[in-house]
């Protein structure tokens, strides 16, 4: 049984979790699986044609809350939270340029722009350039606003350059204008236009059914950190239309590539310890091999901590208390034109 003292920094220490969090590995072989040799060979890379114009819809995602669900404890009262960050932008890229080594060259411009915020169950910002009422924000000077970026055939963006201008355009000292310039930051722009995944295999010519991997930390603030490792296979290739389609599929499992370092970090971590944990991180790529372009692209990670009886007291009669903390993270990149 929880003492009160205990009851009621476990509590603080809960919403801590949403208010100061804040805001919401090397590559593998390709894995031992039986093949059948008499499936066709393909060449997993993009195949950038100079002059080709796209239009592509990338939306990210956090989430971060909290659920109490039951009777409240007279000692010790649980709020439910929430803080949630989402950026949808629609841009069209340009291939300006393809090198001796496959790297293009891609002229990007923001066409539509879509920003959300919420803190504590609080929305701080609500953008979207498609309404109207909404053209006097910092976010509506980036609609049409350019940057170049550079792209290798595994979807890998080497190099992001001409993003004076579009920052400039947001400057200035409100909270919509440090958001505004946030999204034009270069780690975000590497991560927005990168095709997860590919630049993970070693081996870009492979039949259905042959997997590779890469390991991937990630933090969950005051809940810890996890490694785990992302198993990609590629389940089928769909011929349609002229076009030839590539499935793949990416599913994770805990990996032990990092545990010992991340099992130190967490020793004296015992309010994780309180929770039953469960989670999916799983992602899907579809590239067009026809075109050598990349149709779709997604990951999404949901983690669930659960406590039940929070308060520590059991009362007759009564369904026992849960406090519920999710986690999400998702990624979605998406052809439209």
């Amino acid at each position: 049984m929880l003492s009160l003292k205990k009851i009621r920094v476990f509590a603080i220490t809960i919403f801590s979790v949403l208010v100061l969090a804040g805001g919401c590995g090397p590559g593998g072989q390709v894995g031992p699986v039986e093949i059948e040799k008499e499936k066709p060979i393909i060449e997993l890379a993009l195949k950038y044609q100079l002059g080709d114009v796209t239009t592509y819809k990338v939306v990210t995602e956090k989430e971060k809350s909290i659920e109490f669900s039951g009777v409240p404890s007279k000692d010790v009262k649980f709020e439910d939270a929430r803080n949630y960050y989402k950026v949808e932008l629609v841009f069209e890229q340009k291939i300006e340029k393809v090198d001796t080594a496959g790297i293009a060259r891609v002229a990007i411009t923001i066409k539509e722009l879509l920003c959300k915020r919420v803190h504590k169950n609080n929305t701080l910002m609500d953008y979207d350039s498609k309404n109207p009422t909404k053209k006097g924000s910092p976010f509506s000077n980036l609609i049409g606003q350019r940057y170049t970026i550079w792209l290798s055939p595994a979807g890998e963006v080497t190099k992001v350059a001409n993003i004076s201008k579009a920052r400039a355009a947001a400057a200035g000292k409100s909270m919509a204008n440090r958001m505004a310039i946030s999204i034009l930051e270069e780690d975000q722009i590497k991560w927005r236009h990168s095709v997860k995944g590919l630049g993970a295999c070693d081996k870009k010519q492979i039949r259905t059914g042959q997997q590779w991997s890469e390991t991937e930390d990630i933090s969950f603030d005051l809940m810890g950190s996890k490694s785990y490792e992302k198993i990609y296979t590629l389940q089928e290739v769909i011929e349609s239309d002229g076009r030839k389609l590539a499935v793949i599929e990416m599913e994770t499992i805990p990996s032990s590539e990092n545990a010992d370092e991340l099992h130190k970090q967490e020793e004296e971590n015992a309010f994780k310890d309180m929770f039953d944990n469960s989670d999916r991180f799983d992602g899907r790529i579809e590239l067009d091999l026809s075109r050598g372009r990349v149709e779709k692209c997604s990951e999404n990670l949901r983690a669930k901590w659960v406590i039940i009886n929070p308060s520590g007291k059991v009362q007759k009669n009564k369904e026992p208390s849960t406090l519920t903390m999710t986690s999400v993270r998702s990624y979605s990149l998406e052809r439209i034109k």
